[in-house]
C-alpha cells in the first residue's frame, strides 16, 4: 500500500513539475542551467517580427523579456498586448564575447498539461 502511494505521489510531482512555469529573469540569467530543456513561459506580448518564413515575439513578464521564436505551424503573430503562455525549448541563439541572445523555440518539446 505504502508503494502505491509513493508512486502516485512521484506521478503527480512529474506531472505538476512539467506545467511550472518559469520566470524569464531565470532563463535569461542562467541560460546554461536551461538550455535544450523545455519551458513554459507566461507573460505579455511587447514586439513582433515576421520575416517572411521566421516569425518571432517577445514576451515579458514582471521579471523580464525574452524572444520566442513563432512555431512553423504558427500563421499569425499574437497581437502587441496579448497574454501568452508558450512551451518550448530554451536555446542560445548566439554568443559574441559578452552579448549573448537567448530564446524559447515554441513548440519543439511540448509540454504535459
Amino acid at each position: 500500500m505504502k508503494l502505491k502511494s509513493v508512486l502516485a505521489i512521484a506521478c503527480v510531482s512529474m506531472l505538476c513539475a512539467g506545467c511550472a512555469t518559469e520566470k524569464i529573469a531565470n532563463i535569461n540569467s542562467q541560460p546554461y542551467r536551461y538550455n535544450e530543456s523545455a519551458v513554459q513561459i507566461k507573460g505579455r506580448v511587447v514586439n513582433t517580427t515576421n520575416l517572411f518564413v521566421l516569425k518571432t515575439f517577445k514576451v515579458a513578464d514582471k521579471s523580464g523579456e525574452i524572444t520566442v521564436v513563432a512555431d512553423e505551424r504558427r500563421n499569425v503573430l499574437p497581437p502587441v498586448g496579448t497574454k501568452v503562455k508558450v512551451r518550448g525549448k530554451v536555446y542560445e541563439a548566439f554568443k559574441l564575447g559578452s552579448l549573448q541572445k537567448i530564446v524559447v523555440i515554441e513548440g519543439v518539446a511540448p509540454l504535459v498539461k
